[in-house]
């Protein structure tokens, strides 16, 4: 399966919070999001786009069944 990549900053372009992708980055062993150089502070988020819409959807699931507990 071929991974398309894209950078964050388009994805930020497109209004995407950067909240969200930072959030996975410090994700333990999460397969979403990369850094060409991690040890470079500057160096660029880069997305798998598909794992991103999955790991979105299976979040989605998560914070709907927490509501769900809640009231």
């Amino acid at each position: 399966m071929d991974a398309k990549w894209i950078r964050a900053s388009e994805l930020y372009a497109q209004g995407f919070p950067k909240g969200v992708i930072e959030r996975i980055w410090n994700t333990p062993n999460q397969n979403v999001v990369f850094k060409i150089d991690p040890i470079k502070g500057k160096s660029p988020f880069y997305v798998d786009y598909e794992a991103l819409k999955k790991w979105l959807a299976k979040e989605n699931r998560h914070e709907e069944a927490k509501r769900c507990l809640v009231n």
